[in-house]
């Protein structure tokens, strides 16, 4: 990809994955203001030994006696509100530039057939003229797609075993442990399966 991209193109990339590791810190945002919501909903007075929302109550005045669980599901509503207008912004950044390079190859990959002479069309039949302008180009659209796409879900994943670490490290490690025990298991079922 880097002998294909052109430097405004790799500017342009760097610009999509800066905005897909803001999509992974708002992905972590909607999974942490679910947090002290439950904590309003089960035991409100937790909320005042939270130094976050503590503060925050603090700054806006609000009792614990008054509606924190409307308040707290309002401010859940906005967050998520927020983080979806975001991520389908995230989408068609990404859908944007993976189709201007997948345009720009194909317009490319045609210019250097029309440069050819006639004797080269005579050996090449259509349909792999067709396949080279098209097929090449739609390639690289679906790698540069789906690994912004991968990059995303693996920045919002780091993002939140961050936070889990933050918050709760003996359930973060519980958790590690368990996914090292699914993948462990996952790869022993899938080369026993190979085998038969």
């Amino acid at each position: 990809l880097m002998y294909v991209l052109s430097k405004h193109q790799k500017k342009m990339g760097v610009v999509v994955f800066v905005l897909s590791l803001i999509g992974a810190l708002f992905e972590t945002l909607g999974v942490s203001v679910m947090v002290p919501m439950v904590q309003a909903m089960v035991t409100p007075q937790l909320l005042t030994q939270n130094k976050y929302t503590s503060a925050f109550l603090r700054l806006f005045d609000i009792s614990i006696n008054s509606n924190i669980i409307g308040l707290m599901c309002v401010l859940v509503v906005i967050v998520y509100v927020v983080k979806n207008a975001y991520l389908t912004f995230l989408s068609w950044a990404r859908a944007k530039y993976a189709s201007k390079i997948q345009k720009e190859l194909s317009v490319k990959v045609m210019h250097s057939y029309m440069k050819r002479d006639y004797q080269f069309f005579l050996k090449n039949n259509v349909g792999t003229l067709v396949r080279g302008t098209l097929g090449d180009a739609q390639g690289v659209y679906s790698i540069i797609y789906q690994g912004f796409r991968i990059v995303t879900e693996v920045l919002t994943s780091i993002c939140i075993c961050i936070y889990i670490f933050m918050t709760d490290a003996e359930l973060a490690l519980s958790v590690i442990g368990v996914g090292v025990f699914c993948i462990v298991l996952m790869t022993c079922i899938f080369q026993t399966i190979e085998h038969i």
